[in-house]
C-alpha cells in the first residue's frame, strides 16, 4: 500500500518486458489510437509498456483494475485521476528507462535521463541553468562535467513537472546543487528566501548510465524505492 507522507517511485527497465501484449490489453482505445501515432516500434512499445504498468500501479493503489483507470489531461497534456483516493503520479523516460513517481498528498516530480556528452554543454547550461549552477559547473574538471550537468538537470526538471509549470517557469529562478549523485539539495528559491526549506529533493542512479531525481514540497516525506522487476518476475 502508498502510505501517507510516502513516496515510491518505480523504476522500469523496459529491455526486461516481454509481455508487451499483457499491458496493452489494459490500454482505452484512445490509447492504443496514439500508440499507432508513433513511428518507430520502440517508442509505440514505450509508451504500451509505460501506460499500461501505469495503470496497473494506479489500479494497485486505488484498487481498481487496470483497464477502469479514467485518465483527464491537463493544459500540457499531463494525466491524472480527478479522484481525491488517487494518489498523485508523475513519470518520466529517457534511454531504455522509466521512472515513476506516486504520493497520496502531494505533487511529485520526476525525471530520468541517459548520461550522454554528445552535445554542447556550455550552451544547455547558460540557456538552462542559474548563475549559481553554472559557476559551480565551471569549477569541476571537465571530465567531471557531464555528470554534473545531468545531476542539475534532473534535479531542475524533477522540480519543475512538482510545481506544474512546465517550461514557461524561470529555470534561473532557482538553484540546485550538482557535486555529487546522490546529495541533492535545493540551494535557492529566488521569489521567497525560505522556500528552499520546504522542498524534499533526492537523486538516485535507475541503472548503469542513468541518473534520476525526485522531488516534492514537503521535507519529512519518505521516499521508498522499488523495481518493476520484483514484481514481473
Amino acid at each position: 500500500m502508498l502510505s501517507k507522507n510516502t513516496i515510491a517511485v518505480w523504476t522500469i527497465d523496459q529491455r526486461l518486458i516481454e509481455s508487451v501484449s499483457l499491458h496493452q490489453k489494459h490500454l482505452s482505445l484512445a490509447e492504443l489510437d496514439h500508440a499507432k501515432k508513433y513511428r518507430f516500434d520502440k517508442d509505440r512499445y514505450t509508451f504500451i509498456i509505460g501506460r499500461g504498468i501505469l495503470r496497473h500501479l494506479l489500479g494497485h493503489y486505488t484498487k481498481q483494475h487496470p483497464s477502469e483507470i479514467n485518465f483527464k489531461f491537463g493544459d500540457q497534456g499531463k494525466p491524472f485521476i480527478d479522484d481525491n483516493k488517487a494518489p498523485y503520479f508523475n513519470i518520466s523516460h529517457s534511454g531504455n528507462i522509466l521512472v515513476m513517481g506516486f504520493c497520496m498528498e502531494h505533487p511529485l516530480g520526476v525525471d530520468v535521463e541517459l548520461i550522454k556528452s554528445d552535445f554542447d554543454l556550455a550552451e544547455l547550461a547558460r540557456q538552462n541553468f542559474s548563475e549559481k549552477e553554472i559557476k559551480a559547473l565551471n569549477s569541476l574538471n571537465k571530465n567531471e562535467q557531464d555528470r554534473a550537468f545531468y545531476r542539475c538537470w534532473t534535479r531542475k526538471e524533477s522540480f519543475i513537472k512538482a510545481i506544474g509549470s512546465g517550461l514557461s517557469f524561470p529555470l534561473d529562478a532557482f538553484s540546485v546543487c550538482l557535486d555529487d549523485d546522490l546529495t541533492a539539495e535545493m540551494l535557492e528559491t529566488k521569489w521567497e528566501k525560505a522556500e528552499r526549506h520546504q522542498w524534499k529533493l533526492s537523486s538516485f542512479i535507475p541503472a548503469d548510465g542513468y541518473l534520476a531525481a525526485v522531488c516534492v514540497q514537503d521535507k519529512n516525506v519518505k521516499i521508498v524505492h522499488r523495481n518493476w522487476k520484483e514484481i514481473d518476475n
